[in-house]
């Protein structure tokens, strides 16, 4: 193939001649991955696709509309009798769909501040338009020998490089770590450690060299910054801003101070807008060419367009943040305000606004209050797709900068029974219902 239009063409005319190619190809390329003309061919058999689940060159034809001659549409039509490599060839257009949409993007731009336009506002599209452009991806519909085979992969991926740990031995044990692809939800009382318990595990992963991005929505990124130094010195925040420390006390913040500025955490408190968020992340994504960590403080304050009331903005705002941890592969907490139909003996989580939040989390974290201890809390692991549930005993120190987990037997958590127990109490189900099937429906 010597040119683009070959290249077009031969998966066009691939398309017209072998039909199945189209579920293939459609997921790695989209219509503006094409020229003009080409477009319009490939608009038409989507839309043939999607009325009938089928294409042929008459019904196709008929489609365009007169919109490309016939005699180009016969042409590129018999590409599809040559025998063609169309990964190949859907490998050169994506990457000619790319320089030209660079080339357009930087265009632009140019255009733009020849005219005076705002520098910042320029660059900040600027910014926008090439995380939209690096953020396609090739998708495809894998059968299950593909599956399997890219299933033996993660696990040996994994055995070398596994999940990121967290900083509690208890709770490491039930969820297992930090695991990429997935959205938490922390959400209960106001003032009871969540943004607290958040940062804990932050700077856990930090100190393993952690890519981790912060979006404060709550309160200035100063006063963030603050309470990772608090996180790492045992010194207050209110000392921090207010109080004359004493020299070693000083030394120790400076030392906070440089060693966090050595690490991979990024703070935002302008960026309120659910597509910034995705944007300033992949911008980052694309800068260190990972994340392990994006943090939502909190969930209820993020702005979505085009929702007429909390609930609806919720369960969009669950849908698109569990897009992003697939997405971007990493993993996103999202801290949430308590729901008013939330009760201690609830069966229901709680998050504010939505059981779309619940619905949607893998994890999903509670904290609750100790009656008549102020330091202690506990948090409550609701939810979890890949494992047991269980409820925690933590604890804040006596500065109350960092919180730690205690060990209490009276907690009760699932994941304290062996393997071979869970198993049987999962038999055991499975026997009963097996004997008693009208049982289900009440169950």
């Amino acid at each position: 193939m010597k040119n683009l239009f070959e290249v077009e063409a031969a998966i066009i005319g691939a398309i017209i001649d072998r039909p199945e190619l189209f579920l293939k190809l459609n997921e790695k390329l989209s219509p503006s991955d094409f020229s003009p003309q080409s477009r319009l061919i490939f608009t038409a058999i989507k839309e043939l696709f999607s009325e009938t689940g089928k294409v042929d060159f008459p019904s196709l034809l008929n489609k365009l509309n007169k919109k490309v001659d016939a005699s180009v549409l016969k042409a590129i039509a018999e590409y599809g009798s040559f025998t063609v490599d169309v990964d190949n060839a859907a490998e050169l257009l994506k990457k000619a769909s790319l320089k030209r949409k660079l080339e357009s993007a930087l265009s632009g731009t140019l255009k733009q501040l020849s005219q005076n336009a705002e520098p910042e506002e320029t660059a900040r599209k600027l910014e926008y338009t090439l995380c939209q452009i690096l953020s396609q991806k090739y998708r495809y519909n894998p059968e299950i020998p593909d599956l399997l085979t890219e299933y033996e992969l993660f696990v040996r991926e994994l055995k070398r490089n596994p999940w990121l740990p967290l900083p509690f031995t208890r709770i490491q044990q039930a969820i297992g770590g930090i695991i990429p692809g997935t959205f938490w939800i922390l959400g209960g009382y106001t003032s009871r450690g969540k943004t607290s318990t958040v940062v804990e595990l932050a700077t856990y992963l930090l100190k393993k060299d952690a890519v981790v991005v912060h979006f404060s929505l709550e309160e200035e990124r100063k006063l963030t910054v603050s309470r990772y130094l608090a996180n790492l010195t045992g010194i207050p925040i209110l000392a921090q801003l207010k109080e004359k420390l004493n020299g070693e006390a000083a030394r120790t913040l400076e030392d906070a101070k440089t060693y966090l500025s050595s690490k991979s955490l990024y703070i935002y408190d302008d960026v309120f807008d659910l597509q910034d968020i995705y944007f300033r992340s992949q911008f980052v994504q694309t800068e260190k060419g990972k994340i392990d960590l994006i943090i939502i403080d909190y969930i209820q304050l993020v702005r979505i367009h085009g929702c007429r009331n909390l609930t609806e903005k919720m369960d969009a705002a669950a849908i698109t943040f569990r897009e992003i941890s697939k997405r971007l592969n990493t993993t996103v907490i999202a801290i949430s305000q308590i729901g008013r139909e939330y009760t201690r003996e609830s069966a229901a989580i709680g998050f504010k606004g939505s059981g779309g939040l619940e619905a949607a989390c893998d994890i999903g974290l509670w904290i609750d209050p100790v009656p008549d201890k102020e330091r202690q809390f506990y948090l409550k692991l609701r939810k979890h797709r890949l494992g047991p549930t269980g409820i925690f005993l933590m604890e804040f120190t006596n500065t109350f900068t960092s919180v730690r987990e205690v060990n209490d037997k009276n907690t009760k958590n699932e994941f304290d029974k062996t393997p071979g127990q869970i198993e049987t109490s999962i038999d055991e189900s499975r026997e009963f219902f097996e004997e008693n099937l009208e049982e289900i429906d009440e169950y």
